[in-house]
């Protein structure tokens, strides 16, 4: 059996050159063999687990790198030290649509009405020529959603405990009062329930 990797790369290299579309440019046939590299190394890079979050640079922006992180602390320490902007886009229409930003309270309805849309992050901060602002796109690495659900699992585990110690200590008897021998009682039930996990 061929591994994941190598039959994903030789399925890709089977494919015709990518075109990029765009509503007021011809279409090209071949990219610059720049960016191909780059977005391949990067795919390479993505798939391998070499970062955690990379910042993709826009059409716009040429040939700048990608900034990767290796962490979600360093990814977040960054666009907090920036003063960085988290936006949320969807581009519908396959493409042929401009890409619109998504507001907190339409994602918020979609989800209660279990509808999903195509969606992409981006993080803005300003440092550029001028004070102006520069826009990435978020591309998260292909471990980056198990890193998030073992923080998130971390995170409410955590709680449970800071719940159960809170428990713990205002453990009060029948007559109201917090004493050694309700905190005692409420341990072993803890314990037999597994109230620490």
């Amino acid at each position: 059996m061929t591994p994941p990797r190598q039959s994903y790369w030789s399925y890709l290299e089977k494919l015709p050159p990518a075109r990029h579309h765009a509503p007021d440019a011809a279409d090209s046939e071949e990219g610059t063999p720049v960016a191909n590299d780059a977005a391949r190394q990067l795919r390479e890079e993505q798939i391998a687990g070499k970062w955690f979050a990379a910042l993709v640079p826009t059409v716009e922006d040429g040939d700048e790198p990608a900034w990767r992180f290796s962490g979600w602390r360093e990814f977040m320490d960054f666009v907090e030290t920036e003063d960085g902007r988290l936006e949320v886009w969807t581009q519908l229409g396959g493409g042929s649509q401009a890409p619109r930003r998504v507001t907190a309270f339409e994602m918020g309805e979609r989800e209660q009405r279990g509808e999903t849309i195509p969606t992409f992050l981006t993080v803005s901060w300003r440092g550029g020529l001028g004070g102006g602002w520069i826009k990435r796109r978020v591309e998260f690495g292909f471990g980056a959603a198990r890193t998030a659900l073992e923080a998130a699992t971390a995170c409410q585990r955590h709680r449970k405990l800071q719940r159960a110690i809170h428990d713990f200590l205002g453990a009060k008897d029948n007559s109201g009062r917090v004493t050694a021998r309700a905190q005692w009682d409420l341990l072993q039930r803890l314990l037999e329930g597994d109230g620490w996990s």
